[in-house]
């Protein structure tokens, strides 16, 4: 298996909490020797499930409901699996945590066809009310994502995702803020995170103190601030007017 190429992170400017679950999962010590493995597992459970979803498409073709039948494929999250030497799921928003599938047969479409539009999972409710000709109810955050699969448009929202955590097997508040270049993450009980997802796509140095960064820090926990108002996020009954407004 080739070796990630952030799996040797140390951590050393990132919230101590991600060292405390490395700890907590007893792979402080692992090598790529010992991940290689867990990686090929991966791969091996990923080979499975893509086998199952050629069976249910096999299944609907000889059933003839093929051309009647919209398939999505999707996930919840994803997992470290020795990124940044971390596994599982937890406080570390790293883009092999939050980035997720999303793939879609749909009938009379063409097939092939790539975007790079921000979308959420709770936007397959809208979109599968509307192929199936229901009406969506008012007042959704969720966008059908129809204009972008029928190529009548981009993208349904600006190219800004959002992100909060709660905390997986500890209360450990996070939200985070990413663009096309930026990703912020504020950490309610630790030091902050900010990335350069062009000069730096494997996340692996946190510029939150760095001098040459501080304008476009302060651009990024606006712009989360602006969101988490506008939601009415309960966080910032606690944390209104500190470093998250910038």
């Amino acid at each position: 298996m080739p070796e990630w190429p952030n799996v040797r992170d140390e951590l050393a400017d990132k919230p101590g909490i991600q060292r405390t679950v490395q700890a907590y999962w007893g792979v402080q010590d692992f090598g790529w020797t010992d991940w290689a493995r867990l990686v090929a597992m991966c791969c091996g459970y990923v080979t499975l499930i893509d086998a199952q979803v050629g069976r249910l498409i096999e299944t609907l073709e000889a059933v003839g409901l093929a051309d009647q039948t919209a398939v999505c494929y999707t996930s919840d999250h994803g997992g470290m699996v020795g990124a940044h030497g971390l596994c599982d799921k937890g406080p570390h928003l790293y883009d092999e945590q939050c980035r997720i599938p999303l793939i879609g047969r749909i009938p009379g479409q063409p097939a092939g066809r790539r975007s790079d539009a921000v979308v959420y999972n709770m936007d397959l409710m809208p979109t599968t009310l509307e192929l199936a000709g229901a009406p969506i109810p008012a007042g959704l955050d969720a966008l059908s994502l129809l204009p972008i699969i029928r190529a009548e448009r981009e993208a349904v929202r600006p190219p800004v995702a959002y992100l909060e955590f709660h905390g997986h097997q500890c209360p450990y508040p996070q939200r985070m803020v990413q663009t096309d270049r930026l990703k912020y993450i504020f950490n309610a009980a630790d030091r902050d995170e900010l990335y350069d997802l062009e000069k730096d796509p494997g996340e692996l140095t946190n510029a939150i103190e760095a001098p040459a960064c501080a304008d476009r820090l302060a651009q990024m926990r606006s712009l989360l601030h602006d969101h988490l108002k506008a939601t009415g996020d309960p966080i910032l009954r606690f944390y209104e007017g500190t470093r998250l407004a910038g």
